[in-house]
């Protein structure tokens, strides 16, 4: 969860969100290409009406923390996001689509690399 002071900790699953899961991943450099980092997150909701909330929440977070520390040393910078409804901005997949983008700083990798972050809520029958 996002705090006041943009600092990412770790809390207790809010009601509305029946689990979540992350993975992180990295892909090792080879040749002239550096590695890859990367980490999925699932989040499953008790309601579409919920997960829509949470992209709402997430919309605002941007306008108010732009740079965000998600551990110690690792920050997100510059951040933007968008949401596009079904038939907006390419979305042909899903009710709601959003997009986050910025660039990511590591005291351990450095940086900036540019970072993206997708959300689109599935709706399992």
């Amino acid at each position: 969860m996002l705090g006041d002071d943009c600092l990412w900790r770790l809390r207790p699953l809010p009601e509305d969100a029946l689990a979540t899961l992350t993975r992180h991943f990295q892909v090792p450099a080879s040749g002239v290409k550096g590695a890859v980092r990367l980490s999925a997150t699932v989040t499953v909701h008790r309601t579409a009406l919920d997960a829509s909330w949470e992209q709402a929440r997430m919309l605002e977070e941007d306008l108010d923390c732009t740079e965000q520390t998600q551990r110690p040393g690792e920050r997100l910078t510059g951040l933007q996001s968008l949401s596009f409804a079904r038939g907006e901005g390419g979305n042909t997949s899903g009710d709601d689509l959003l997009l986050e983008t910025g660039q990511r700083v590591s005291d351990t990798h450095g940086g900036p690399y540019p970072y993206w972050l997708t959300l689109r809520p599935l709706e399992i029958p």
